[in-house]
């Protein structure tokens, strides 16, 4: 299964799907319920992210709880490069209790055993 964020398949993963092998049948668990599941987790989660920036991401009833996390200096440098050749990146979903605006209250800070 394909994931997209920390906690939500696309909707074609829990669909019967025709492959050379055969057919994998669908999941007795429907988007939707799971849509719901997974909002769920990400409020329990912080997770932070931009809704709606992936083209391929499928429907969610709710933007994530945090904002998007801050990239750290080499992330950044290294985006650089498809932005300059007209690509566009969006952040990915990442869970981690971490308030940027107030490190020094946050049970993250962000230190260098974090760079992601």
């Amino acid at each position: 299964m394909v994931e997209r964020g920390p906690f939500l398949p696309r909707e074609e993963d829990l669909e019967s799907i025709r492959h050379r092998g055969g057919i994998s049948p669908e999941k007795p668990i429907q988007y939707r319920d799971w849509e719901n599941l997974s909002a769920q987790a990400e409020e329990h989660y912080e997770v932070h992210g931009q809704a709606r920036e992936d083209p391929t991401e499928p429907w969610r009833s709710k933007d994530y709880p945090c904002p998007p996390r801050s990239h750290e200096p080499p992330t950044a440098e290294v985006l650089e490069i498809p932005k300059a050749r007209g690509l566009k990146t969006y952040p990915a979903p990442v869970g981690v209790r971490l308030n940027e605006g107030a490190r020094h209250l946050s049970p993250s800070i962000h230190c260098d055993t974090c760079d992601g």
